[in-house]
């Protein structure tokens, strides 16, 4: 299967400790494969990929849904190892902090 197919289906993204290896051991290629992937045709790193997918697949949903749930909680659930690289993350792909969405009806 392609990357997206995989990362969707079997949500390797909210594995906390994924790695480029553990990856390419799923889709049984090796990580410069993938890298070159991501990086000539989706133009991001590894990193940026798999917190774009964990922030659009589960931080958003999640927090229009329940914005009772604390950050660390929506963190958490999304995959992300702290809550500054969630942050981080978060308004480098949405210009917005967690907290300003989740307030806006």
């Amino acid at each position: 299967g392609t990357l997206e197919e995989v990362m969707e289906e079997q949500r390797l993204y909210l594995n906390k400790e994924l790695t480029l290896a553990d990856l390419a051991l799923a889709l049984n290629t090796n990580r410069t494969y993938i890298s070159n992937y991501l990086s000539q045709v989706r133009g991001q790193t590894f990193y940026d990929y798999v917190n774009q997918l964990r922030i659009e697949r589960v931080s958003l949903p999640m927090l229009k849904e329940h914005p009772e749930y604390t950050l660390d909680y929506v963190a958490m659930a999304s995959g992300f190892a702290s809550i500054s690289t969630f942050r981080r993350a978060f308004v480098k792909l949405t210009g917005h902090t967690p907290r300003q969405l989740s307030s806006n009806p």
